[in-house]
């Protein structure tokens, strides 16, 4: 007897999800945001942008996830260092997982009644810090 799949799915579809559960997490949602800081000039005569500057470049995971085990992210004190992420494990908008820190921040817990334990939290990029 045939196995059964967990999806079936025919014709034209979109590329599939890439969000991945983190270790002990079952990720439900996850915002990834990669910003600078912006900063612009005007001219003195018409007070009109002349020029503008963008700096301070960094990225930000916002997770969103049910908790399976009281371990890792599940526990972890804000402002540690994270190592790695199961969702950033390759470059994006041009910011490569192996430069500078990542570190854990904004946790929040939720309990209710009729659901399992979930967590709110981020992880920010901070790519020309180095903690050598």
């Amino acid at each position: 007897m045939p196995a059964v799949t967990a999806v079936l799915q025919y014709g034209i579809l979109p590329d599939t999800n890439t969000l991945v559960d983190e270790p002990d997490l079952l990720v439900q949602s996850l915002n990834v945001t990669p910003k600078r800081e912006k900063k612009t000039y005007k001219g003195a005569s018409n007070r009109a942008t002349q020029g503008v500057s963008f700096t301070d470049p960094t990225i930000t995971f916002a997770f969103d996830a049910y908790v399976g085990n009281s371990s890792g992210f599940a526990i972890k004190h804000p402002g540690t260092l994270v190592t790695s992420l199961a969702n950033f494990a390759a470059a994006r908008h041009g910011f490569n997982p192996e430069e500078g820190i990542m570190v854990y921040e904004d946790p929040t817990d939720e309990y209710t009644n009729d659901d399992p334990d979930k967590i709110k939290f981020t992880i920010t990029q901070y790519p020309f810090v180095n903690n050598d």
